[in-house]
């Protein structure tokens, strides 16, 4: 990791805040993260950058650096955000559903 510039991060419902940006992976996407972090509270991560590299940063997870890259989030408001979340969820459910199914 010596090759890395080391931040400190957090998660939280809007992405991974390194300093005041915000990131996302597909680590996050996959296990929820963000809808967690709403739900369960903020919690903190290690997020290295290349030094040569402003674009990305990468978290270390079971030992293997996940690629996370810069999101914008625009203005929406709390229904929409809300119903978003709605869908994700009950696709989640249905997924696990099927694999229950198979």
């Amino acid at each position: 990791m010596q090759q890395y510039n080391k931040r400190d991060a957090k998660v939280t419902g809007r992405g991974i805040q390194v300093n005041e940006k915000l990131y996302s992976c597909s680590l996050a996407i996959r296990d929820g993260w963000f809808e967690r972090a709403i739900i369960e509270g903020e919690w903190g991560v290690i997020a290295f950058q290349y030094p040569f590299c402003n674009e990305f940063y990468f978290i270390q997870h079971d030992n293997e650096m996940i690629t996370c890259r810069p999101i914008e989030i625009k203005s929406v408001n709390s229904e929409d955000l809300e119903a978003y979340y709605e869908i994700i969820r009950a696709l989640k459910e249905y997924r696990r559903h099927r694999r229950k199914l198979q």
